[in-house]
């Protein structure tokens, strides 16, 4: 799932990760690689990505976060 924000940073590509966060990484490898071949945004590379938590971070605990990642 994915929804399009501006905030005082810039443009960002809001992506909704639902699982441990210890596989963040696949949510990461998705985005930057099948997302991005198949879209026509650029992602940002002079500005990280960022997670939002809806709570405090448990890696074993299934969890909604908000990935963040800059776009140009």
């Amino acid at each position: 799932e994915i929804e399009e924000r501006v905030i005082s940073g810039g443009k960002y590509a809001r992506f909704y990760y639902v699982g441990k966060p210890v596989n963040l990484g696949l949510a990461y490898h998705y985005i930057y690689g099948k997302w991005l071949e198949n879209s026509d945004n650029k992602i940002n590379p002079k500005i990280p990505a960022f997670v939002g938590y809806d709570s405090f971070p448990d890696g074993l605990t299934e969890q909604r976060l908000m990935i963040n990642v800059p776009l140009i």
